[in-house]
């Protein structure tokens, strides 16, 4: 057939392909039982008719899946549902309607799983199984034949595969027809049952019929009791797996974010390292310059994949700290002896005071080392050269401390600030304002671990900032006593 070749009908187009591949697969199956080479001819012009039915009834994938699992299902129930009445000798005087009914099934199947009109033929099929259901309940006695229980099966079915609605419609449409069947059989409009031929069981109580209106009230609180109760179940599961969508998403627009920045690193130490290659031996050529961009792109991507790497620890709950009592200005001295020389090659001063308390902490002093160290890295990056950083402890108050990180940067906008520690929120900021938020290390991964890491010592984090006036990053952390 002929592919629509409009770029408004490129998706259509895309479909109607896979369509067709799926015909191809169908046929393929049969072909281990039969030979289908001299029909290709005629194989061809069915293929092509489908996808022509296909493109007007306008066949769509996500709709198709739905209407080919619940099919599918339904299957299974149909196939019981024929068993239990064949079971019953009276069944085979009405072989011929049984028989119609099995060859409208595999006709209407195909329809589904070929894609053609899913959604019409699957609600013939229901309105199909209802009434096929409904007459057999009636030929084995309304009142107490146990073929009825497939009505229940058939709402939690549609509930299940199509949605609640689906399941709704099934409730009210097979609860109706079997108060309908019940009524009429009550008033004398119907045999009770053509095969078993006695009378409706009315069980009346001082002339009131009790028993036909207590099965019409049961089975309308087990038909739409199917439905809510299912509809409840699949809801629940609905919101996980859209939950689950949307941090998988994110998740892949923040590794997406990182693997553009390591990316754009290893672009610049590949530039960097041939101007090397080139320039070497040159007289009069200073090579610092390329080697300290060299030196600084590799330390951002090894600080990279080192945040990646504890991200993925914290995650996965197997960070263990190890406990040890020291002091801020252990801490403070191990923050210097990095960032010491990164704040000079910027021309920045990292001023960090003498402490004024002779507070101890006790904690993994590593993880809050590497806190620090992250804070004051991004405080030097972002404050412009001749600038100041400046790390702080105040005073103890209450059992806690609290550490400040301050710069005389641009400061954050209002609106980055809330979400500065969520890399997930900051990658999808980044992917729809398609640009960069800060240095190319801003993914938000290492905030996400500064904030873990606090959180994991039972303190907190947080930032105050004001355009043009810089920005500083609090940790409360508590004290020894």
């Amino acid at each position: 057939m002929t592919i629509p070749e409009a770029p408004q009908h490129r998706a259509k187009a895309d479909e109607i392909a896979e369509f067709e591949k799926d015909i191809k697969s169908y046929l393929g199956h049969l072909e281990r039982w039969v030979d289908l080479s001299p029909y290709e001819k005629y194989l061809g012009r069915l293929r092509e008719a489908l996808g022509q039915a296909y493109f007007s009834f306008g066949g769509d994938r996500e709709g198709y899946q739905k209407y080919r699992r619940a099919a599918f299902a339904r299957i299974i129930i149909v196939s019981a549902f024929m068993i239990a009445a064949m079971l019953a000798p009276m069944f085979y005087d009405y072989l011929p309607i049984a028989a119609a009914y099995g060859l409208l099934n595999v006709f209407l199947i195909v329809l589904v799983l070929f894609r053609v009109a899913s959604g019409f033929a699957f609600s013939i099929l229901a309105i199909l199984d209802v009434i096929v259901i409904t007459f057999t309940v009636h030929l084995f006695g309304s009142l107490t034949s146990v073929v009825v229980v497939f009505f229940p099966l058939l709402v939690t079915l549609a509930t299940i595969f199509l949605g609640f609605f689906w399941g709704l419609a099934y409730a009210i449409l097979t609860s109706e027809l079997y108060t309908v069947v019940i009524l009429m059989e009550y008033f004398g409009l119907a045999s009770y049952s053509p095969l078993l031929g006695h009378q409706l069981p009315a069980y009346n109580y001082h002339g009131f019929p009790t028993f036909p209106f207590v099965v019409i009230l049961v089975a309308h609180l087990i038909n739409y009791g199917s439905a809510f109760f299912t509809g409840l179940l699949t809801y629940e599961l609905e919101l996980r797996r859209r939950a689950a969508e949307t941090a998988m998403q994110t998740k892949n627009e923040m590794l997406a974010v990182c693997s553009h920045d390591l990316k754009n690193m290893l672009v610049t130490v590949s530039g960097y390292s041939e101007l090397l290659l080139l320039q070497a031996g040159t007289p009069g050529t200073d090579t610092t310059v390329y080697a300290r961009e060299i030196h600084r792109s590799t330390r951002r991507m090894i600080e990279l994949i080192r945040d990646l790497l504890d991200s993925a620890r914290l995650e996965g709950g197997t960070v263990v700290l190890s406990h040890s009592v020291f002091s801020f200005r252990e801490l403070a001295n191990d923050v210097a002896s990095t960032q010491t020389a990164n704040a000079g090659l910027r021309n920045i001063t990292l001023n960090i005071p003498a402490s004024v308390t002779t507070a101890k902490f006790k904690g993994d002093k590593s993880k809050l080392s590497q806190v620090f160290t992250n804070l004051v890295q991004n405080a030097i990056f972002h404050t412009p050269e001749g600038g100041t950083v400046t790390m702080e402890l105040s005073q103890a108050v209450n059992g806690k401390a609290r550490i400040s990180v301050r710069d005389n940067g641009p400061g954050i906008p209002p609106d980055m600030q809330d979400i500065l520690f969520d890399p997930m929120a900051l990658a999808r900021r980044r992917s729809q304002e398609n640009r960069k938020i800060g240095n190319s290390l801003s993914t938000g991964i290492g905030l996400s671990i500064v904030k873990k890491f606090v959180e994991l010592h039972g303190g907190k984090v947080w930032v105050e900032s004001e355009l043009g006036k810089g920005s500083t990053f609090w940790v409360e952390l508590p004290v020894m006593q």
